[in-house]
């Protein structure tokens, strides 16, 4: 990605952060991005996507560690808690640090479906390998490391709690896998 595209990608997530999805402008964008709009308008087409290619770099990095945590070191329950970390973790503890973090996930889910769908796809084949490895038919275990997360910050819990939630979840799922 060039230096311009980053910026640009920077200041949306600065400004969506800020407003919010719909109160964030083209204009705001470019301000933050220290270009005119004409100059944005070369680089993105409209509001959404900018929004979509945002939430790529977001969940691509996010993604891109995540994996990366199933490959440190032999410890199964480490390594999914890990996962767990980066991929619900991280995500839940930065959109909770904006203020219109909700705004936001919320907007994911109406603009940027495809970039979801495609996320999701290589996280859940990384997880299906790693797991593949212990046990016949991992879709399970696949299903219940990804999906459980959501439920957990249902209440809204502290961070903290998140967190332990989610090392319990790996836990679980690493002796489940271990034994067969």
């Amino acid at each position: 990605m060039d230096e311009k595209r980053a910026r640009i990608l920077d200041a949306a997530y600065a400004k969506f952060s800020a407003y919010g999805f719909a109160r964030t402008s083209m204009a705001d964008i470019a301000e933050a991005a220290s270009m005119s709009r004409p100059a944005l308008y070369q680089h993105y087409g409209n509001k959404e996507e900018i929004f979509r290619a945002m939430l790529a770099k977001i969940l691509d990095d996010a993604a891109d560690r995540a994996i990366e945590a199933l490959t440190d070191g032999d410890d199964l329950e480490a390594q999914l808690d890990g996962f767990l970390q980066r991929w619900s973790g991280d995500l839940a503890e930065s959109w909770r640090a904006t203020e219109h973090g909700d705004d936001l996930v919320e907007a994911k889910a109406g603009h940027a479906k495809p970039v979801v769908e495609a996320v999701n796809r290589r996280v859940h084949k990384a997880l299906r390998e790693r797991l593949g490895r212990l046990v016949t038919d991992p879709a399970p275990l696949v299903d219940l490391l990804l999906l459980a997360p959501m439920g957990f910050k249902y209440d809204e819990p502290s961070m903290p709690k998140l967190r332990r939630r989610l090392a319990t979840l790996a836990s679980s799922v690493a002796r489940s896998a271990e034994s067969g």
